[in-house]
C-alpha cells in the first residue's frame, strides 16, 4: 500500500498528465452538454405542452364562434333577411381629419354685365356695362291667327211690359213780377280801329308710329305746313299690307 501511494503521485507527475487532462476536460464538456441539452429538451417539452393547450383553447373558441355564427345565420334567414359576409378590409375606416384650406386663387377678369335692355321694333337692344350693344332677337310676338267665330248666343226672353206711370199734377202758375224802372240811355262809344289779319296757324294733319335711325320707336306728328316732328315713345309701327 505504501508502495502504491509512493508510485501514484509519481505517476501523476509524469508525462501521463498530458493525456489525463484532455480526457477530464472532454468528460466535463460532455457532462455540461448533456445537462444543457436535458434542460433545453425540458423547456421545449414545456413550451410544446403550453402551445398544445393554447391550440386546444383556440379550437374551442373557434368552435363556439362558428356555432354562434350558425345560430345567428339561421335566425336571420327565418326573419327574411339574406345575411352576407363582408371582409374586414371592405368595411369603411374612420373618417380622416379635415384638410387645411387651400390658398386663394388669382383674381379673375371682371365679367360683362347688362346695363339695360330696350324692346324696339327690330327686337331687344341690349346695352352692356362696357358700352357695347347687341340685338338679342325678337321681343314682340308674331300676330296670331284669327280665332274661329264664336257660337251665336240664344235670344233672351222678352221682358214684361212696364206699367204706364200716372200723369203728374200740373204746377201752379207763378205770380207776375213787378215792372222795373226804365234805364237811362247809355253814351255812344267810339268806333275801334280795325285789327291786322293774323298769320295762318299750323295744325296737326296726322299722327303715326315710326322707327327712328337708332332703332327706337317714336310718334311722328305731320303738320298742315308739310313739316314733321318725332316724339320718342313706345308704339308699334304699322305693318305694311302686301299688294294683292
Amino acid at each position: 500500500m505504501r508502495h502504491l501511494l509512493t508510485r501514484g503521485p509519481r505517476w501523476l507527475r509524469a508525462q501521463n498528465l498530458v493525456i489525463i487532462i484532455p480526457i477530464v476536460a472532454i468528460a466535463v464538456v460532455l457532462v455540461a452538454l448533456y445537462t444543457s441539452q436535458a434542460q433545453t429538451i425540458g423547456v421545449q417539452r414545456d413550451r410544446i405542452s403550453t402551445l398544445v393547450a393554447q391550440n386546444g383553447r383556440q379550437a374551442d373558441r373557434l368552435d363556439s364562434a362558428y356555432a354562434e355564427y350558425t345560430k345567428l345565420y339561421g335566425q336571420a334567414k327565418q326573419s327574411g333577411v339574406q345575411p352576407t359576409t363582408v371582409a374586414p378590409s371592405a368595411l369603411p375606416g374612420p373618417s380622416g381629419r379635415a384638410g387645411k384650406d387651400g390658398r386663394d386663387g388669382l383674381r379673375g377678369a371682371d365679367g360683362r354685365g347688362i346695363a339695360f335692355a330696350l324692346c324696339t321694333a327690330t327686337g331687344w337692344t341690349v346695352t352692356y356695362t362696357d358700352g357695347d350693344t347687341e340685338n338679342a332677337g325678337q321681343c314682340v310676338g308674331d300676330t296670331g291667327t284669327a280665332g274661329s267665330p264664336g257660337v251665336a248666343g240664344t235670344t233672351g226672353a222678352s221682358g214684361a211690359a212696364g206699367v204706364d206711370g200716372q200723369p203728374g199734377a200740373p204746377g201752379a202758375d207763378g205770380a207776375p213780377g213787378a215792372t222795373g224802372p226804365q234805364g237811362e240811355p247809355g253814351a255812344t262809344g267810339q268806333t275801334g280801329a280795325t285789327g291786322q289779319t293774323g298769320a295762318t296757324g299750323t295744325g296737326v294733319a296726322s299722327v303715326s308710329c315710326t322707327t327712328t335711325t337708332d332703332g327706337a320707336t317714336a310718334f311722328r306728328f305731320a303738320f298742315t305746313d308739310g313739316s314733321t316732328q318725332d316724339v320718342a315713345g313706345d308704339c308699334t309701327p304699322a305693318t305694311a299690307t302686301p299688294a294683292p
